[in-house]
């Protein structure tokens, strides 16, 4: 994604991620995905922390907890899923 603000061009770079691995899932659908910058997913797939889908968070080994944000428009269309 490319934003200009004047002449400065910002460039995102965004990935995406199962939330529930998708090979223990087997779910695909949108509501199983979300999107992180390049070194979040990195350290996803490097360290596995475990997904707490219902409090929207990710525990890692070490004890740290990192909650996920959530749009409010995406909010709703998951309680509906």
């Amino acid at each position: 994604m490319d934003i200009r603000i004047s002449n400065l061009l910002l460039t995102f770079v965004l990935c995406s991620i199962s939330i529930i691995s998708f090979t223990e899932s087997m779910n695909n659908d949108t509501s199983n995905i979300i999107i992180l910058l390049p070194s979040y997913h990195r350290i996803i797939h490097k360290v596995k922390p475990t997904s707490d889908r219902e409090h929207l968070k990710f525990c890692f080994p070490n004890g740290l907890v990192e909650k996920v944000k959530i749009d409010k428009h995406l909010r709703q269309k998951m309680m509906l899923a």
